[in-house]
């Protein structure tokens, strides 16, 4: 073989093994995690920390120090000690990086830097009848017995080439929280130890696959009725990057039902409307089917199959209702009719009406449960409505109202002191049917009222209750029926402070002072005043809404009671210029007539006096406290006003800090600083301020040692710690793991301090070699008086905290140290094939 045909077996043996180290493989696994080694080419993202990027040495087998971003400004650099970095920089941007060597060399390989990027969270469902389209989606409500999965709708891992469980998903209820389902072939199957691509339908047929039922889960089938749940996508293992997205929605049951008018006239059409589970078929059939034309049909809606006049298939989208018309002929026969939902189970609903004749029919609707409940105040507005069968005009809808105190014939809604007079149009409360809008309505304002059941008649005819109570009365209906009427209870408003739990009411001075309060009752305006030690103050919010329900959403629904749900928020300086003590708060609600009768003569700190709109008045100036607070309810509480209100007390305290001795500390001990304060925990404020004072830590060496390099002080790394929740006013803090093994014996000064509110502690401890004999004490604070422990309670802040101060911690890598790392599988496959690239060659060059 002559050395020109072995060259090119040579070449295309060396081509191979390119080929085959150029082949695409997932990271590898290192100490700091099992996506932490990076391949050539391979997406890392910005967060992800102590990333092993050995397989970039150069030619001259040395280890990078940097990757510089490509645009060549270095704007953007990844720093790196023994071949291991993180991409915590605040200046790290997404781009193509290369490395630089210790020589000034740069190499040719790269990563491509991204900011990790997840969609919303969907679902698949499966074994529908209808198959939804564009899955994954996120409805706002789940049947409980559809099969479903979750899923990413994106997220841009591709080029990552990750592997393991590198995310994870949980469900969440409440407090309650699970990352474990049973599926559908009844194995139970971990959230958090998923690896398909997050993208991708799972394969339902597959007895580990994250295809479950709701219903099957133990945080939904312990619940009756709606359950309210959260699904969490969030990173799992990925090398410290953090990121999460999430997606609330309800499990419901979709029990299948029918809702439609019960009593038709002829040549009418009403709404069908049915409700089942998601994208299950129904077969609904309408009786009648016997005459003909002449019986009711469907006329109109987005039904799959048109079968007859009198049946269709139909299925329900993710709301889990449709809406149909049906027409009565005129010619249809006046009896009772069935309509019919079947599933393909065989599961059955049934629900009649009656075709009338056409003569007009006054329906009342019935109040909601939260009108019958009581839920409902002196001031409120309630919607009253209803509907005419039978009208083929616009018609007059006659109102009255007993109850207590009230003309026995009934009152004007709107004027209550007049008694109705039977055929005097006039003295009713008169509305209209509408055909345009098929239903009358009436808004009652109840303001003038005074707690008690009261009970609304509806009429087609001007006649009072004495003329109406009793069947074929004058006031009756043409076939003698009694006037609809229904009960309305209505209570006093109400009114509530409440502070947070994490306080209860208890504030250090130079903290952010918040509360919320609930009222239930109408306004448009709230009222409220602090007082202490000379110290007077009002204020108010005004333009409110009408309220909003409460489970927070804006009130938007005539049939639900108005709920004000508010907050008050004051900065830093407000706490700060308070003397500690107690201060004591009212807060004023403008009672039933929406109209205060007692107001500040100024809001603000200038407070002097309070007066009122029947004459009374209380000058201030010269109360205190708990008296002035008391002064200010004696008026509210006049018989000539109709205001309520409520009374709390909160108290301000010098802000301080206690440290816990240190005990006696030997070099290569592990330091543990713990404390307790009255400074705030983590928290918002209803205008979603944070409340929460960091506490930073500071440890310092006081030793000079002459003639030692170390004759310095030695500062040792600080951190950052926030004070525990809590309801008392004793708040724990605490630094774990701090290793001496690396510090000088010597004297050290411990310093906690909240630059919030300005206020610090420190204490001194000493760290010896070894133990001795003589050693027969823990060493607690130094004998330095500047050094000792003061009382906190004569501990204040001694100037105003800035607005502009605030607290910030940046997350610094840490190089990962010396330690060399494995190399990962690529660098093996390589050498292995090279050795074997090279006796194949050799073998053939002696064989020529």
């Amino acid at each position: 073989m002559d050395i020109r045909k072995t060259s090119g077996i040579i070449l295309i043996i060396l081509l191979l093994c390119l080929i085959n180290i150029g082949t695409v493989s997932a990271r590898y696994a290192t100490v700091s995690g099992d996506n932490a080694g990076i391949n050539v080419g391979d997406v890392v993202f910005i967060g992800e920390k102590n990333l092993d990027f050995s397989l970039f040495t150069n030619s001259s087998g040395a280890l990078p120090v940097q990757f510089v971003h490509s645009d060549g400004t270095r704007f953007g650099v990844i720093s790196l000690s023994g071949g291991t970095g993180s991409l915590t920089g605040s200046d790290i941007t997404p781009g193509l990086y290369y490395p630089f060597y210790t020589d000034g060399s740069s190499g040719s390989a790269y990563c491509i830097v991204r900011e990790l990027e997840i969609g919303e969270i969907g679902i698949y469902t499966y074994n529908t009848d209808i198959e939804p389209d564009n899955l994954p989606q996120q409805p706002t409500g789940i049947a409980k017995t559809t099969d479903i999965a979750f899923a990413i709708q994106a997220v841009n891992i591709d080029g990552a080439n990750l592997s393991g469980n590198w995310y994870k998903y949980s469900l969440a209820r409440d407090s309650l929280t699970t990352s474990a389902v049973t599926n559908i072939h009844q194995n139970s199957v971990a959230l958090d130890n998923l690896l398909i691509d997050p993208r991708n339908k799972p394969d339902e047929t597959l007895a580990g696959a994250p295809v479950f039922d709701l219903i099957d889960q133990s945080i939904v089938s312990s619940q009756t009725g709606n359950v309210s749940l959260t699904a969490i996508f969030s990173t799992n293992n990925l090398n410290g990057l953090e990121k999460s997205v999430s997606y609330s929605f309800t499990a419901s049951s979709f029990s299948p039902s029918l809702s439609f008018d019960s009593e038709v006239s002829q040549n009418a059409y009403f709404d069908l409307v049915i409700t089942g589970v998601p994208f299950t078929s129904y077969n609904i059939t309408i009786s009648g089917s016997l005459y003909g034309s002449d019986a009711p049909r469907f006329e109109s809606g987005e039904w799959d199959d048109l079968i007859s006049d009198q049946e269709i298939s139909a299925h329900t989208g993710w709301t889990g209702t449709k809406t149909f018309q049906v027409f009565v002929p005129e010619s249809a026969p006046t009896n009772s009719y069935d309509i019919t939902m079947t599933d393909n189970e065989g599961n059955t609903v049934k629900k009649s009406f009656i075709v009338t004749s056409g003569a007009m029919s006054l329906v009342f609707n019935e109040p909601t449960e939260a009108i019958e409940s009581g839920l409902f105040a002196i001031g409120d507005s309630i919607m009253l409505k209803g509907y005419v069968t039978g009208a083929t005009k616009p018609v007059d809808i006659y109102l009255y109202i007993t109850g207590p105190n009230l003309p026995e014939n009934g009152a004007k809604l709107e004027d209550i002191g007049a008694e109705v007079v039977d055929e005097d149009e006039s003295t009713f409360t008169c509305t209209k049917y509408s055909l345009v809008l098929g239903e009358w309505g009436y808004e009652w304002n109840t303001k003038d009222l005074e707690p008690g059941t009261y009970t609304i008649y509806a009429s087609l005819k001007p006649y009072g209750y004495l003329s109406s109570s009793y069947p074929g009365g004058p006031g009756t209906d043409i076939k003698g029926n009694v006037p609809p009427s229904y009960d309305f209870p209505l209570s006093e408003p109400t009114l509530n402070i409440k502070f947070d739990d994490n306080n209860n009411g208890y504030f250090a001075k130079g903290d952010i002072f918040y509360g919320w309060w609930l009222s239930r009752g109408s306004t448009s305006e709230l009222r409220w005043y602090i007082f202490g030690s000379n110290f007077r103050y009002a204020d108010n919010m005004s333009g409110m809404s009408p309220g909003i329900t409460s489970s927070g959403e804006p009130y938007d629904d005539d049939e639900i009671a108005p709920w004000n749900e508010y907050g008050f928020t004051y900065n830093r300086s407000f706490t700060y210029n308070l003397y500690p003590g107690i201060y004591y708060m009212v807060c004023q609600h403008p009672g039933p007539n929406k109209a205060f009768e007692v107001s500040a003569d100024s809001y603000g700190s200038g407070l002097r006096k309070i007066t009122t709109t029947f004459g009374d008045s209380v000058d201030l100036s010269s109360l205190q406290s708990k008296n002035a607070a008391e002064a200010l309810v004696d008026l509210l509480e006049s018989p000539f006003s109709d205001d309520i209100y409520v009374m709390t007390q909160f108290i301000i305290e010098d802000p301080w800090i206690r440290i816990d001795s240190a005990g006696e500390m030997i070099v290569g001990d592990e330091l543990s600083i713990s404390g307790t304060t009255n400074l705030a925990p983590s928290g918002t404020t209803p205008d979603k301020t944070q409340t929460k004072d960091t506490l930073h830590l500071s440890i310092n060496r006081l030793d000079l040692d002459v003639g030692s390099e170390s004759n310095t002080a030695m500062k040792i790394p600080v951190d950052d710690s926030i004070p525990s929740d809590s309801s008392d006013f004793y708040r724990s803090f605490g630094y774990e793991g701090i290793d001496t093994s690396s510090w000088d014996e010597g004297m050290y000064q411990v310093t906690v301090n909240c630059k919030d509110i300005d206020v610090k502690k420190s204490f001194v401890f000493e760290l010896v070699g070894e133990k001795t004999s003589s050693d027969s004490e823990n060493l607690s604070p130094g004998s330095d008086p500047s050094f000792r422990e003061s009382d906190p309670s004569t501990t204040s802040p001694t100037r105003v905290p800035s607005s502009a101060i605030t607290s910030q911690q940046t997350d610094t890598a840490t190089p990962a140290g010396s330690q060399k790392q494995s190399s990962g599988p690529d660098f093996a496959l390589i050498t292995v094939s090279g050795i074997l690239c090279f006796l194949i060659a050799v073998g053939l060059i002696r064989r020529k």
